[in-house]
């Protein structure tokens, strides 16, 4: 008698086994790994750590006692320039960028709170991105006093 028979592996047990399998590689690392998990989530996560409130030099402090976490800048002087369609009840600037072919692009910009921080959290390789590498960063937005008024998750997939 054959080990399948003896097991009773059908193509449909088969099936369950691949998928579960799929299941498995896909969501098992964002359990260990909150930088892995959709960007609302990262979101929530990085709010719990540090709330709507907290001053800015407490989330560099904080920021400083992840070792594999890094500030890429602080900015006393700017909130966070979000580079989406701008938010209504935030100040907007006209910004222009120059192309590599020399024409000139412009676009407006929401600039949220007046100080901001930004950190690089890590990277990660998922199959489901083909195998190309996700950057993760946060930006904070801090009010005049230094009070943190918004948190905004950044996913980069390189693909070059």
């Amino acid at each position: 008698m054959s080990a399948f028979k003896r097991l009773k592996i059908t193509p449909m047990r088969v099936l369950l086994i691949i998928l579960l399998g799929i299941v498995i590689v896909t969501f098992i690392p964002m359990v260990f790994n909150p930088i892995r998990r959709p960007q609302k989530m990262v979101r929530n996560y990085i709010l719990r750590l540090t709330p709507i409130g907290t001053h800015i030099d407490d989330v560099v402090k904080f920021i400083e006692s992840k070792q594999e976490w890094t500030v890429l800048y602080i900015n006393y002087k700017m909130g966070y320039a979000h580079l989406g369609e701008p938010i209504p009840g935030w100040p907007v600037i006209t910004r222009t960028i120059p192309g590599s072919d020399g024409s000139i692009t412009t676009r407006r910009t929401s600039i949220i709170g007046d100080k901001s921080i930004r950190a690089y959290l890590g990277e990660y390789y998922a199959w489901y991105t083909l195998g190309y590498h996700t950057a993760v960063s946060v930006f904070w937005c801090f009010d005049k006093g230094g009070k943190l008024i918004e948190v905004y998750v950044s996913k980069e997939i390189d693909i070059i």
